[in-house]
């Protein structure tokens, strides 16, 4: 299998005849957009060799990419001077004004004619061109992922592959190439080869629009999104099923990953910080469901929080504070509650001399500081050897000598590592859970432990979870979608057989604003001292 070819930086000669590939077959000229009539010229010269435009591509075809570019002939160079200069320059397009006052007139252009998309970057499937350019996408797309060394192959270069062999299928065909109305149209139609090829195809307006946080795709028909913090249904522009699973195969190939055969579920981060979730049918029974959760552009502070709302001032102040004198800190909340969020500020509030690693099973956390090891855990696949456990990456860590161990997810027997390092001595961890209130969060600490294989009893784990941890802060998602810090407490010892817990804040609910269902509260603090500020040193 020969390598992809070596290529140089387009120059201004080649951008243009990229722009215009109809010169050969079925140009579009301004007369044919005066008359709104296009007008089909024949073909190439058939002597040059161009590829066959049928269904399954042979070897040849996909082997022998074309060429990024050549130099024209003196001959055709001359006739393309003398048709430039006979040539008319291109209709000016017309303004709103214009275009309203030509419309009340009852002329100006055919209205039923296809336009430009709104976003003017995707043909949609709504839009006159979508057949010819699912058409294309798919062939060109099955052309690449056969070639072994495209994981490999630089960005850029397959960007210009994709158009180059595109232009090629549209001159081998020029009643295909007869359906594109001007130069911007064709700008836009490879360009939606081009995306539907190697990007994010009908997701691509999703992924750029910075007010969507998470996006979910049940099947072809199907999709919603979160924005702004609310739940909405969009529309789902895939065709079927395997349209989307070439949409995932462009996702996991910019992530590193390919589709294990037998093995449906896929979790991975895409090289913007994306997380990406998957699973295939059978185990998926409306078609394949693709999950991906954006990540902030930037990190957010404590400070950053409090300005938003998400907590007081005065807890963000207490909670830097714990941070700095190296309290064991417990994150938990309910799904979509902001527990990353809040536990990415904590690490912020981190000195920038510290040692710090951070063990995930997927990386979310995004740290400012420079000695900063991220640490991710790898799951076993459907027929591989065990994988590297979250349990593991902690032994490795505090072997290693970190003097910060942050855990993005505690689920598994880590747990236990982890309670075990805190009750030697280790101090300033922090970690997130699952769980819907503080006694929740604690039960669940206890019952990932005992899970774990230990011997000992139920009484021993409680008291050493007392004894280790400091402060446990809840987080909640309200109705209105916005994501608070509900409350943050002390962990203040054993008593007998339960956890003695004293909350220093918490959001008071005072109502709802009826016109635009905002919650209305405030924080407010217990008033009660801390001990675990003046206690422990």
């Amino acid at each position: 299998m020969p390598e992809l070819p070596r290529t140089r930086a387009p120059d201004a000669e080649q951008d243009n005849d990229d722009a215009s590939w109809l010169n050969d077959g079925g140009r579009v000229g301004a007369d044919s957009l005066s008359g709104g009539e296009v007008i089909s010229r024949p073909p190439a010269d058939l002597s040059r060799p161009q590829l066959a435009a049928t269904s399954v591509p042979d070897d040849d075809a996909t082997v022998r990419l074309p060429k990024l570019g050549r130099p024209p002939r003196p001959i055709e160079q001359k006739e393309r001077n003398s048709q430039q200069t006979a040539r008319p320059a291109l209709a000016k397009q017309p303004t709103a004004a214009e275009g309203a006052r030509d419309q009340s007139e009852g002329g100006g252009r055919d209205q039923s004619a296809p336009t430009r998309d709104p976003s003017g970057e995707y043909i949609g499937v709504k839009h006159p061109l979508w057949p010819l350019v699912l058409k294309l996408s798919e062939r060109i797309w099955h052309e690449l992922y056969q070639r072994p060394d495209i994981a490999s192959t630089p960005d850029l270069l397959l960007v210009e592959l994709v158009r180059k062999r595109a232009i090629d299928l549209l001159k081998a065909e020029p009643k295909h190439a007869s359906q594109v109305r001007d130069l911007s149209e064709a700008e836009l139609l490879l360009h939606s080869v081009v995306n539907e090829t190697l990007g994010y195809g009908p997701l691509e307006t999703l992924m750029k629009d910075e007010r969507v946080y998470e996006i979910t795709v049940i099947g072809p028909r199907f999709a919603y999104v979160e924005r702004d913090g609310q739940i909405e249904d969009v529309e789902c522009c895939f065709e079927d099923d395997r349209h989307m699973q070439r949409v995932i195969e462009n996702m996991l190939r910019r992530a590193g990953r390919r589709l294990a055969p037998g093995w449906p579920l896929i979790d991975a981060r895409l090289p913007d910080g994306t997380l990406l979730n998957v699973a295939l049918p059978p185990s998926a029974v409306n078609g394949p469901v693709i999950t991906m959760r954006k990540p902030s552009r930037k990190p957010m502070s404590l400070a950053d929080l409090a300005a938003i709302g998400a907590l007081s001032e005065q807890m963000a102040d207490y909670l830097r504070a714990c941070v700095q004198a190296r309290r064991n800190i417990v994150v938990c909340g309910d799904v979509a509650s902001g527990r990353t969020t809040l536990l990415n500020a904590l690490c912020e509030a981190m000195p920038a001399g510290e040692r710090i690693a951070t063990i995930e099973e997927a990386a979310e956390l995004q740290l400012g500081q420079k000695h900063v090891v991220s640490l991710v855990s790898q799951l076993t696949g459907a027929d591989g050897p065990g994988g590297v456990t979250m349990r593991d990456l902690l032994r490795h860590a505090l072997r290693g000598g970190c003097e910060r161990v942050v855990l993005g997810e505690c689920r598994g027997d880590e747990a236990l590592e982890l309670l075990q390092a805190m009750y030697s001595g280790y101090n300033g961890a922090l970690l997130c859970i699952y769980a819907s209130a503080l006694k929740d969060c604690l039960a669940h600490l206890e019952t990932l432990c005992l899970a774990a294989g230990t011997s000992m009893p139920a009484a021993t784990i409680r008291s050493q979870l007392a004894a280790t941890l400091d402060v446990i802060a809840l987080t909640a998602r309200l109705r209105d979608g916005t994501r608070k810090v509900i409350n943050i407490a002390e962990v203040q010892g054993f008593d007998a057989s339960a956890i003695r817990l004293q909350s220093i804040f918490h959001f008071k609910q005072t109502g709802i604003d009826t016109p635009s269902g905002h919650v209305q509260g405030e924080f407010m603090p217990s008033g009660l001292k801390s001990l675990k500020m003046v206690l422990r040193p």
